[in-house]
């Protein structure tokens, strides 16, 4: 399909600098000196951790929860409740099952947009402020199709309510961004500060695919199961088509973003042209004068 298409890239989020009303994990913090048993959670560098042997003690959970290191001791279970949805390299979710989801991040400076992915609940509400006061309040529904959208999405300009959406609108001054989701129970999959928002025009979204969706992590050593259930991976490539005097802007501003995480965003916000994943190939193709082609793949995360 073709389509203007943009690409954000993430702004790097200082966890201190972060306020939720959801609550801290209440697994404890890894300990070198704790000897855990089979069964036990613990929390250790932002994601939760769970122990598969008896005995486990002084074994960095990030190495052993692996089977490419030997011992494999710990299961990866994702990012505790309150910390999920500004991780972007999980697919957990942060939930509240009997209210409002609400975040605060300060210190701000330079943020293009926020871009909400896989959230759940009434409404999407972005409140972006400076020196403590608000100056711009930014609305979406998120609740799914009423029957008026239904008939406006069939007959008319598609505007359906999504449970990915972009806010784009973000004021230059702005140096504090609040953003919740009414209504009960809600969840949130990430919250993604963007730096910078890519147009690159016409592009042709190729063909997506889905990945396994459970965590590589879920088999042990002595191939004993440990299924965790993940979202499905997805994996998206795109054709950017330029002309000459564009293409090699296009392909620096791609290339600079290799290997790191991005959002990428169709014209019309739609859950098949809008998510997040790792640029892990480019390719570029000279061809006509006005139609050179940059072809590049996002690999989904965890």
């Amino acid at each position: 399909m073709s389509s203007r298409f943009r690409i954000g890239e993430c702004y790097d989020i200082d966890y201190d600098n972060v306020t939720t009303n959801l609550s801290r994990s209440e697994y404890p913090e890894w300990r070198a000196t704790e000897t855990y048993a089979f069964g036990d959670f613990v929390v250790f560098d932002g994601h939760i951790y769970k122990s598969i042997v008896a005995g486990n003690n002084n074994l960095d959970p990030s190495i052993h929860s692996s089977d490419d290191f030997t011992p494999f001791v710990w299961s990866f279970q994702g990012s505790p409740n309150d910390t999920a949805a500004i991780d972007a390299y999980t697919s957990t979710k942060s939930v509240n099952e009997t209210g409002s989801i609400e975040y605060r991040f300060t210190g701000l400076g330079g943020v293009a947009a926020v871009a909400l992915m896989k959230a759940s609940g009434q409404e999407a509400i972005v409140e972006c402020l400076s020196g403590g006061n608000v100056v711009s309040t930014h609305t979406k529904n998120i609740l799914g199709f009423s029957t008026s959208s239904y008939i406006s999405w069939r007959f008319d300009d598609p505007e359906p309510a999504l449970q990915s959406q972009l806010f784009s609108e973000i004021p230059y001054v702005t140096d504090e961004i609040k953003v919740t989701i009414t209504g009960a129970p809600t969840s949130i999959g990430d919250i993604i500060l963007l730096k910078s928002l890519l147009d690159f025009g016409s592009t042709l979204i190729g063909s997506n695919f889905t990945a396994d969706g459970q965590s590589k992590y879920s088999i042990q050593a002595n191939q004993t199961a440990l299924l965790i259930p993940k979202e499905p991976l997805r994996n998206m490539s795109f054709k950017v088509h330029a002309k000459r005097d564009e293409f090699e802007s296009y392909h620096n501003q791609v290339e600079e973003l290799m290997k790191t995480i991005v959002v990428y965003v169709g014209a019309d916000e739609r859950p098949s042209t809008f998510g997040k994943g790792i640029i892990t190939i480019l390719k570029t193709n000279y061809g006509l004068p006005d139609d050179h082609i940059i072809m590049f793949e996002t690999e989904g995360t965890i």
